[in-house]
């Protein structure tokens, strides 16, 4: 399974964001996204997504995948359970244990509780169960560090790293390059338009 992205072209108005001819994400490996605010890295995992017009060609061969953004509005009035389950049950997909996955996160004892009630740092756990549940080939992370506090953070790698040794695919956006580096096998780097791949 690849992803490759060939003679790509993206603008928003008059303004062009990206600007290259070729990009390949290859099964099984590790990709961390770089650049600076307005580099395009959000545009670029759209396109990834078909989630925005593009000129040039993207062929995608993963038949599954799963998207965590940085922000989620999530349904206050539900619960913590509820919530999970009905995003699993929509996905239609295999899944990981979801009460591992909510033990492993800190999230069991307010499982039954409303959303409403949870911290902003219980609601980002939220948002990366909902995605680490579904049992995918590419995964694909938008700061996901964001808000978490560092244990959680360490946490957070050592379930990607499980991933990785089952042979998944993740991409992810960062600004802690420093403390994502060991874990990734390229570097996507964006700057003037351009994308760079550089093993990490």
């Amino acid at each position: 399974m690849t992803i490759i992205l060939k003679n790509i072209y993206k603008k928003y108005k008059k303004l062009v964001v990206l600007d290259f001819e070729f990009l390949e994400i290859k099964e099984g490996y590790t990709y961390m996204l770089l650049g600076e605010n307005g580099s395009g890295k959000s545009t670029l995992i759209k396109m990834i997504l078909n989630h925005t017009k593009y000129e040039g060609k993207i062929t995608n061969t993963f038949r599954t995948i799963s998207y965590i953004p940085e922000r989620v509005n999530l349904p206050l009035f539900m619960k913590v359970r509820e919530f999970l389950e009905s995003i699993i049950a929509i996905r239609k997909v295999k899944t990981f244990d979801l009460d591992y996955l909510l033990e492993y996160f800190d999230l069991k004892v307010k499982a039954n509780e409303s959303i409403k009630n949870l911290s902003k740092g219980m609601k980002q756990k939220l948002v990366l169960i909902t995605g680490l549940a579904l049992d995918v080939d590419l995964y694909i992370l938008d700061e996901a560090l964001n808000g978490l506090d560092k244990a959680m953070q360490n946490k957070l790698l050592q379930y990607l790293s499980r991933l990785k040794d089952k042979g998944k695919t993740i991409i992810y956006t960062t600004h802690y390059e420093k403390y994502f580096s060991y874990f990734s096998d390229y570097i996507i780097r964006l700057e003037e338009k351009k994308v760079y791949v550089s093993k990490s």
